[in-house]
């Protein structure tokens, strides 16, 4: 392994300063720095360096070499403002870093896959060592992560054609050893030649930043630690701006500034009854919420959240209209519809996550947001909840190849599978997430960190009572339509459906029908509410037939297990779907 650690982070930073730095200081090195610029423009265009792409993970490889250090280490209070912008400007930089693939033999640059930080990209300002100082800067504590990049670069042997050195010693840092690796746009970067093929990992913990390299080969010797031979100044020598006293450097007033007071953020969808309860629970220390609209003010239900003891509340009003106006163009049913619903709940996390404060700490995001938050990296350096109001992508898709593999004739089970890389993203977050927060008994069941909510029921309506059977769904297998239609035929009872005729016309055909009517309540007439359903995730009509004290006839996958009135069954059992109408029904006349 060959290195080149040029002194040019040395020279840029200037010789060690015992004063405060002056504007002439300052701007005689801005000159030398935009002297290296263009230097070094001058060469990635007369010499330019590929650009790598990132790559899904594999499990055919294994981590050769790992990095892990903390994220929060100010014990001022002054300097909190400037490690949560050096957190945001770690997640964007991590995204952007997040799978690389790089072959045998390619040439790694940091700034050639970063690209240059700015605040249009969403960076903020972040602690910087400059002249002796740690400033405020764009970017700025970036070298966190170049340090870790440095040292698995080591570890797996690769060949570092690029590293440079910092000119003070922060405790705790890789410097205190010799494996660090500072970076500045575009003169001062870290470059390595990878020796296999192999894969990068960056990610952020609540706590931590976590780095590693994935190869299809066995590792190499780790390199030896690379020791200094003349000592640098330590901690003793650094200002910094949030805890210095030196109140006549022209840095000063830049870098003092009060910490935002918004330390909680809510991201949500749809809303829930029961979540929205739930999120009046939080502690009202100071938080935001955000939301496709203030549905409550706009007077739409779907989106009606509370808004009391939010300090900001922000809408995606756009977005949302566009979402609106692209549903009502696509089928009520099929792949085409899930796919756009995935497009859209991505474009609303982007948007979402651009606007969250670097402040903000801990999080609790609604489910369909989660894979695309954590995709943008706005959950790295958080800790978060999740509103889970299904089942994850994985096992729900598993429940549907199961069936299909039963029934293959059935082709709305199989119409749609999402993309690989969401439920990745989402199986990771959830992994991570601090609590699983649900009312529904079959999502997350036996998780310890379920938090179990209680079903909002709707107000009871007074209606008559019969021997009519409603089925809530659509005529879709994983609702139970099927098996209801079987256990139908057999008992020869009139059938109430209320969702439309989705799998194939005339679906029930030779079974008597009762349509609702829109002057009568949909349960007048009915003696049980069947719903034999393989994935249920909103059981609305069955919360409002328990709520009346109709029976229900449901499997475990429609989440409301222990709610009286409740009768159990097995998904695709007719023989117990038929047994449970029997006795619903007789109990009903007794």
């Amino acid at each position: 392994m060959s290195v080149k650690a040029t002194g040019v982070s040395e020279r840029t930073q200037g010789a060690p300063n015992n004063g405060s730095p002056t504007v002439r200081s300052v701007l005689w090195l801005s000159l030398r720095i935009l002297g290296l610029r263009t230097l070094r423009g001058i060469t990635n265009l007369t010499r330019p360096i590929p650009k790598l792409t990132s790559r899904v993970a594999s499990s055919e490889l294994s981590k050769v070499a790992g990095h892990s250090s903390q994220l929060r280490t100010a014990g001022v209070a002054a300097e909190s403002a400037f490690e949560e912008g050096k957190i945001q400007n770690l997640r964007l930089v991590a995204k952007a870093l997040d799978g690389l693939w790089m072959p045998a033999g390619s040439t790694f640059s940091f700034w050639r896959q970063v690209g240059r930080c700015s605040r249009l990209k969403g960076y903020v300002d972040g602690r910087q060592l400059q002249e002796g100082c740690l400033v405020p800067a764009i970017g700025g504590g970036i070298c966190q992560l170049s340090n870790a990049l440095y040292d698995v670069a080591l570890q797996a042997g690769f060949e570092i054609l690029e590293r440079h050195s910092h000119t003070r010693v922060v405790p705790g840092s890789a410097a205190e050893v010799g494996r660090d690796a500072t970076v500045a746009w575009n003169h001062i970067d870290l470059r390595w030649r990878a020796t296999v093929d192999s894969r990068l990992q960056v990610r952020l913990t609540g706590t931590r930043l976590e780095v590693s390299l994935w190869t299809g080969s066995p590792a190499r010797e780790p390199a030896p630690e690379r020791k200094r031979s003349v000592p640098l100044p330590t901690v003793s020598s650094i200002g910094a701006c949030g805890a210095c006293g030196e109140v006549s450097c022209h840095l000063f007033a830049k870098g003092v500034r009060e910490v935002e007071a918004v330390q909680t953020a809510v991201v949500v969808d749809e809303m829930w009854p029961e979540f929205d309860a739930y999120l009046a629970t939080l502690p009202a220390t100071e938080k935001e919420i955000f939301m496709p609209l203030d549905g409550a003010r706009r007077n739409r239900s779907a989106y009606a959240w509370k808004t009391d003891g939010y300090s900001r509340v922000h809408e995606a009003l756009f977005l949302t209209l566009l979402r609106s106006f692209r549903s009502r163009r696509l089928a009520q049913q099929g792949a085409a519809r899930q796919r756009a619903k995935l497009a859209a709940s991505s474009e609303l996390a982007r948007h979402f996550a651009k606007r969250l404060s670097p402040h903000v700490r801990h999080l609790v995001v609604t489910q369909e947001l989660l894979p695309f938050l954590w995709r943008e990296g706005a959950l790295g350096g958080r800790t978060f909840d999740v509103l889970m109001t299904r089942l994850p992508m994985a096992e729900l898709q598993a429940r549907l190849d199961e069936a299909l593999a039963r029934h293959p004739e059935r082709q709305l089970l199989g119409d749609f599978r999402a993309p690989n890389d969401i439920i990745s993203a989402e199986s990771d977050a959830l992994r991570a997430a601090a609590h699983l927060v649900t009312p529904h008994r079959d999502i997350a069941r036996g998780d310890r960190r379920r938090i179990l909510l209680d079903w909002c029921l709707p107000v009871a309506t007074s209606i008559e009572a019969g021997r009519v059977v409603a089925f809530p769904g659509p005529t879709i297998s994983r609702k139970g339509a099927y098996e209801v239609r079987e256990a139908m035929q057999r008992l020869g009872l009139t059938i109430r459906p209320m969702g439309r005729d989705l799998e194939t016309g005339e679906f029930w055909s030779g079974i008597p029908l009762s349509r609702p009517s829109e002057d009568r309540h949909w349960l007048d007439g009915v003696g049980v509410v069947v719903q034999p359903a393989i994935l249920e995730d909103r059981p609305r009509r069955l919360l409002e037939a328990i709520a009346c004290g109709v029976p229900v006839v449901a499997t475990a996958a429609c989440g409301v297990e222990g709610l009286p009135g409740v009768t159990l069954v097995s998904a695709a059992d007719v023989d117990s779907l038929v047994s449970a109408i029997e006795a619903a029904l007789q109990a009903g006349t007794a």
